[in-house]
């Protein structure tokens, strides 16, 4: 249980992050925002390398299934 609320939690994180994003699709950090965060949202695909929302990062913030793979 413990770990499903871990994961809640870093994805409500990770929604807030790249809820963040401009209307060109840039992400930018929100002060008191980790860059840690935007690292593994790097890592997961979900920001490009440029900070810039890709189609994996839309699909998670549309609550679509299956955006981890």
């Amino acid at each position: 249980m413990e770990r499903y609320s871990q994961r809640v939690s870093g994805e409500s994180a990770l929604r807030k992050l790249l809820d963040g994003r401009y209307g060109d699709g840039s992400v930018y950090l929100r002060a008191g925002s980790s860059m840690v965060l935007f690292g593994k949202a790097q890592a997961m695909g979900f920001l490009s390398s440029d900070n810039f929302i890709t189609r994996k990062g839309r699909r998670f913030l549309a609550g679509k299934k299956h955006c981890y793979t």
